[in-house]
């Protein structure tokens, strides 16, 4: 039961892994539609909300990270 949790824990951090990098390329859009656009209203809530998502990822990612490395250890005891 344990080796699927394992799994679980690296599905999910791959998981939210390519989520942080798609909120990051989100908020460079942001930025170059923030640039050449006349929507700016739409272009700074892109430049505010996408780089909050990917941080979040990028912190959920590391959390499940630190939970596949306790789970490994707990394996091998």
């Amino acid at each position: 039961m344990s080796k699927i949790r394992l799994y679980h824990d690296i599905f999910q951090r791959y998981f939210w892994f390519v989520w942080t990098i798609l909120f990051s390329l989100g908020g460079i859009i942001g930025f170059f539609q923030y640039l050449f656009s006349r929507e700016y209203v739409l272009a700074i809530a892109t430049l505010i909300i996408f780089p909050f998502f990917a941080l979040a990822s990028y912190f959920i990612s590391k959390h499940h990270k630190k939970r596949i490395t306790n789970r490994e250890n707990n394996l091998t005891k």
